[in-house]
Order: C-alpha cells, then sequence, then structure tokens
C-alpha cells in the first residue's frame, strides 16, 4: 500500500503539518509506505510530475474551510493524472462535516477528527471505521468525529516524510524550529473558534516525559533549537501544565519555547509565568482579540483589563516576549471603535501585536452579518492601517532587528516573515 498526504496551498505561515506528520509516524510503523507533499514547499506545479512519476493507491489530502479551491485543486489533479488511487479529505472542514470541494464523485472517503487510525483501516481495507464516513452520506452527527483514546499509542511525528528544514524559512531566531503539540482538543466553547467542535469539546494529554523525549529528539537528531508548542489551551488544565513545565525545567534541553497559540491571560498567574520562563519559554502570544466588552460578552472570551497589564508586565520581567491577538469586523465594532482599540492596544505594551478581520466560515458560533464590499473595503484598509500605527516606533523597530540577527540574509528573512504575519488569513476558525 503507498500511501501520499498532500498539503495544499493555504493563506498563512509555512507552517510544519504537524496533523499529517503524525498520521505518517503512525502509518510507518505500521508498514504502510508513505510519501509527502507539501504544496507551499514543492509548489502545485510539482504534483502532476509526481503523480507522473509515483503511483498511490491512496491520496489523503487536508482541508482548510479557508482553501477549498486550492484543495479541489489538488483532488482533481490525482483524479485526473491517477483515477484508480483512492481519494479522502480530511482536516477540520471534513471534521466539522462539511461538504468536499468539487464534483462530488471526485471524493471517495472523508475523515472526521483524528486521521491516524481511520487512515490505516482504509490501507487495510476496512471502509467501517469510526471516524471513516463514505463520500456523498450524511456528515450531520458529531459523534462520526473519531478521537484517538490514547495519545502515548500514536508515534512522535514523522519529520522525513516531511523534513523539518523545509518549514519556517522565515523566522526571526538563526535556530532550527518546529512545531509540537501536548494536548488535543479544547473543551472552551469561544464563539470566534471552531477548536471545541473539532475535538467534540474532548481535551486529551500527553504524558509529560513523552513531551520532554520528543524535544530531546528534535534537538540531537535534528539541531532544532526552537519549538512552537501550538496546543489549543495549554494553562486550561493548570496542574497538567505546571507538571510539563516543571518536567520541561528539570530536562534542561537548551531549546527555546514559543507559545504561538492564542494564550487566554485569565489563565495566567506568577507561579505558571516563573515555570514557564525555568521551562524555556521565551514567548507567549495572546488571545485577547477584542478589548471591547461586548464583544467579549459575544465571543465568550471576556478578560479584565487590570490583569491584562499585569500578565504584559509579569512577561517583561521575566524577559519573555508577549504578543496578542486581536480581531475586527465582530458585532459591535464601529470605525471608530476599532480606531480607539489600536490607541489602547499601542498602550498596552506588547512587543507584537496582530489583527485580523474576523472571517465568517462554517462551524463558528458567532453570529455575523457577512459584509458588504463596501464595509470589506473599509475593513481591509483599517487591518493594513494597524501595523504601520502600532510598528512606528523606533523601540520596538530595533527589538525586532535585534531578534532577527547581525546577518543581511536574517534580516531579510525577518522583513518577509513580517510582511507574511501582516498578511496572514484571519485567526478566527
Amino acid at each position: 500500500m503507498r500511501v501520499l498526504l498532500l498539503q495544499p496551498l493555504v493563506n498563512f505561515e509555512k507552517t510544519f503539518p504537524l496533523g499529517l506528520a503524525y498520521i505518517a509516524g503512525y502509518l510507518r510503523r505500521h508498514g504502510v509506505e508513505v510519501h509527502g507533499f507539501d504544496a507551499r514547499v514543492s509548489g502545485m506545479d510539482a504534483l502532476p510530475d509526481l503523480l507522473r512519476r509515483e503511483p498511490f493507491d491512496l491520496v489523503a489530502i487536508t482541508a482548510y474551510s479557508s482553501n477549498l479551491p486550492d484543495v479541489a485543486a489538488c483532488a482533481a489533479q490525482v483524479a485526473r493524472i491517477q483515477p484508480g488511487a483512492t481519494l479522502v479529505m480530511g482536516g477540520p472542514h471534513a471534521t466539522l462535516g462539511l461538504e468536499p470541494p468539487g464534483p462530488p464523485d471526485m471524493w471517495h472517503y472523508m475523515v472526521r477528527g483524528d486521521g491516524e487510525a481511520p487512515l490505516l483501516a482504509l490501507c487495510r481495507g476496512e471502509t467501517d471505521a469510526p471516524g471513516l464516513v463514505p463520500a456523498g452520506q450524511p456528515m450531520d452527527d458529531p459523534e462520526q468525529i473519531y478521537l484517538h483514546p490514547d495519545l502515548a499509542d500514536l508515534d512522535f511525528p514523522d519529520r522525513e516524510v516531511f523534513p523539518v528544514a523545509e518549514f519556517y524559512t522565515g523566522a526571526l531566531k538563526q535556530e532550527v524550529l518546529t512545531a509540537v503539540i501536548a494536548s488535543r482538543g479544547c473543551p472552551c466553547r469561544c464563539a470566534y473558534c471552531a477548536a471545541s467542535a473539532l475535538s467534540r469539546g474532548d481535551r486529551r494529554r500527553r504524558e509529560p516525559a513523552a513531551v520532554v523525549e520528543e524535544i530531546h529528539r528534535l534537538k540531537t537528531d535534528h539541531n532544532v533549537g526552537q519549538v512552537l508548542l501550538e496546543d489549543d489551551n495549554i494553562f486550561l488544565d493548570r496542574r497538567w501544565a505546571s507538571d510539563l513545565l516543571g518536567a520541561l525545567a528539570r530536562a534542561r534541553h537548551g531549546v527555546n519555547i514559543d507559545l504561538p497559540n492564542g494564550v487566554d491571560p485569565m489563565l495566567l498567574d506568577s507561579e505558571l509565568l516563573h515555570l514557564a520562563r525555568d521551562a524555556g519559554v521565551c514567548s507567549i502570544s495572546l488571545g485577547v482579540e477584542s478589548l471591547i466588552p461586548d464583544n467579549q460578552r459575544a465571543m465568550g472570551r471576556v478578560i479584565d483589563p487590570d490583569h491584562l497589564r499585569w500578565v504584559i508586565q509579569a512577561c517583561h520581567g521575566l524577559g519573555i516576549r508577549i504578543a496578542a491577538f486581536f480581531i475586527i469586523g465582530l458585532p459591535f465594532d464601529t470605525v471608530p471603535g476599532i480606531l480607539r482599540q489600536y490607541r489602547d492596544i499601542r498602550r498596552l505594551g506588547l512587543d507584537l501585536a496582530h489583527v485580523s478581520v474576523y472571517q465568517h466560515l462554517p462551524g463558528l458560533g458567532l453570529q455575523v452579518s457577512p459584509p458588504s464590499p463596501s464595509e470589506a473595503k473599509t475593513l481591509s484598509r483599517l487591518h493594513r492601517l494597524f501595523y504601520p500605527y502600532f510598528y512606528a516606533d523606533p523601540t520596538k523597530i530595533m527589538k525586532v532587528l535585534r531578534d532577527s540577527g547581525s546577518s543581511p540574509e536574517m534580516l531579510k528573512k525577518t522583513v518577509v516573515r513580517f510582511r507574511n504575519w501582516v498578511a496572514r488569513s484571519p485567526s478566527a476558525g
């Protein structure tokens, strides 16, 4: 059995395809031959050549609701060049039970939830495994979403099928970096986020020792110096988070750790921040989303402004770089209100800040009428305005330059990464 795991183009940074890499490791351990293709690395033009050169029995494509045209383009290439291959769609779009792009008869199966066991079952000819839904059948039952019961049963992500060095090439630091997760799922039902729906509100945690071992292997096998710990909500279980950070601190792994996925600042306190510093955490990104109280209540993410300011100052005191995500285009936003919020964001003392426009994707609980063309144009202009306003500060500019390193190549990478970050698709969903 020969399997192709395919990552289409997607409109944000060239992040490591962690979900596909987990599937690759699991399938290879069970004797399946696996090939990986990431269109963000190789380019879409390379896909037809690969399909003409290498025959595959099964092709699995990961899909986001924001990149369906690119998913359809990849699937059409597979269907045209290798019509005998079983074509499978997974990822968030399939997990949410949404219709696949392209002709209905092009697809054979949908994978809802964790893809490791369903794809292995399909490789073995088992078509009725949990998480597998034949194309065209109803996908309106959340119980169809398969959640792997024991994360210890899964292998570490395969970083040969998807080589570490091909990703995050625009990073500020000169170290090799990659992504790791210590848990899967999120029980929080924030209305602007689909994470809870994707996991049926369930959260599963890895043993801290396993996370430490994975980071150790990344350091020794791939010379990784920086890890993005990409959990949806790493501090939600305070005891487990403390155990994890304590284990990382005791390991003295020498790897810098970033927490990039929008941490809820209300979960942070002095003890956790000191543990994070001792564990090697060098940056934390906060999921603030809005400073407007009515928007916070509508989203289910209410944040005490005094505590937010305390978290920012505490991180500064510990030498932890602090960033935050914000969304505009929310139910209670007005143009004057957004401009006032920009002023307040600038006054918070953040090292970095990112604003996105709310994206109207399926599976989100926040009910917002799609903007009219003129409103969408206004939001786009406000989005672009934020960055020169926030970063027009010599102190911030010098800090970015120091973080980038002294070489011209690293300065160029800094500019590219900043440009990509500004252009990044909205974080909602």
